[in-house]
């Protein structure tokens, strides 16, 4: 019976420390492909009532038979309440095999990480 006490316990402290992202500031990429060319936005939703100060990092990796590249965005901005706002446009040239992982993720001034959506294109992982 002490045994099932310490592993509720625990359990239950572990489950209250876990984070929840997207709850109250939510980070959604947006992938619009044209040819071989991909356009990248990252977009941010303050979902409370209250003015937020952040900053974002987008990051693009891709990695192909010939070439790999890493690029990353960076900035802070002020989100009113319950406003949306794109925060960075970037554009890549991509085909299908090319491995492409985009990662936007959002902090708050004191660095917890408050955001984030990710997409992995072509990944061969999965096949």
């Amino acid at each position: 019976m002490k045994r099932f006490y310490l592993i509720s316990i625990f359990l239950i402290s572990f489950l209250g420390h876990t984070q929840i992202y997207n709850k109250e500031i939510e980070a959604k990429l947006k992938i619009e492909k044209n040819n071989d060319l991909l356009k990248i936005t990252g977009l941010v939703t303050n979902k409370t009532a209250i003015n937020t100060s952040l900053h974002y990092k987008l990051s693009v990796i891709k990695s192909g038979n010939k070439n790999n590249s890493n690029n990353s965005q960076t900035g802070r901005f002020v989100l009113e309440a319950n406003e949306s706002k794109s925060l960075s446009v970037t554009s890549i040239n991509a085909n299908e095999k090319d491995r492409i992982i985009i990662l936007l993720l959002i902090y708050d001034l004191d660095d917890n990480l408050l955001g984030k959506d990710r997409h992995v294109l072509n990944d061969s992982k999965k096949k």
